[in-house]
């Protein structure tokens, strides 16, 4: 399981335009927020303005969708896969971002332990959008999809207060950086901070 994990990270991996500067201790960032809370938007902020790729749980799902015994797994495989995908890039001494509520603390040490373990610098971000704005988006989303003005899946009202109620905040020990996307100024002054830690890991390598 873990070798054809590597191997399919390996492929999951040439789907991917890659920055080309490198850096000796790359940054792998990973969140903590319900849906619609703006982990897309953050992911999305990081790679147009930082030298980052981001691995979106979308993609990892549509990946693994030819390969039917690993999907019928779900978070499971996708997890699997997302770490094994950040382990690799990683090694390449890419920065990265996974778009996804990584929402259990055991998980999250889990993936800190691996980016951590194949030589990266593990980044927590606490995406803390309040659950009514979250709420707010999501049913903006879905009378667009409905009136066909918006393309997408809607979303289930089940499925976003599972995912809410199941949510683990983070811990103190875990250092997370907050982040609330709302608010501009504060997502530039996070944005600013990345990029003076980078700015001890570049290795030169074009």
């Amino acid at each position: 399981m873990q070798k054809e994990l590597e191997n399919l990270a390996k492929d999951y991996l040439k789907t991917l335009t890659l920055p080309t500067k490198r850096y000796k201790k790359p940054i792998a960032v990973i969140f903590v927020g319900f849906p619609a809370s703006g982990k897309s938007y953050i992911a999305y902020q990081i790679e147009k303005n930082l030298p980052f790729v981001v691995i979106s749980e979308n993609d990892l799902a549509y990946f693994l969708s030819a390969y039917p015994d690993l999907f019928e797994k779900g978070w499971e495989a996708i997890f699997d896969l997302a770490k094994s995908s950040m382990a690799n890039l990683i090694s390449l001494g890419v920065n990265c971002v996974f778009d996804a509520n990584i929402k259990k603390f055991a998980e999250r040490k889990s993936f800190r332990e691996s980016i951590a373990g194949s030589g990266g610098d593990p980044l927590l971000i606490h995406v803390n959008t309040p659950q009514g704005v979250s709420f707010n988006r999501i049913q903006k989303r879905n009378k667009e999809i409905l009136d066909g003005s918006l393309q997408g899946s809607i979303m289930n009202w089940d499925y976003f207060y599972y995912e809410i109620n199941t949510t683990e905040f983070p811990r103190l020990e875990e250092n997370a950086q907050v982040v609330q996307p709302l608010k501009k100024a504060e997502l530039s002054r996070f944005l600013l901070r990345v990029s003076k830690k980078l700015l001890g890991k570049e290795a030169i390598i074009q």
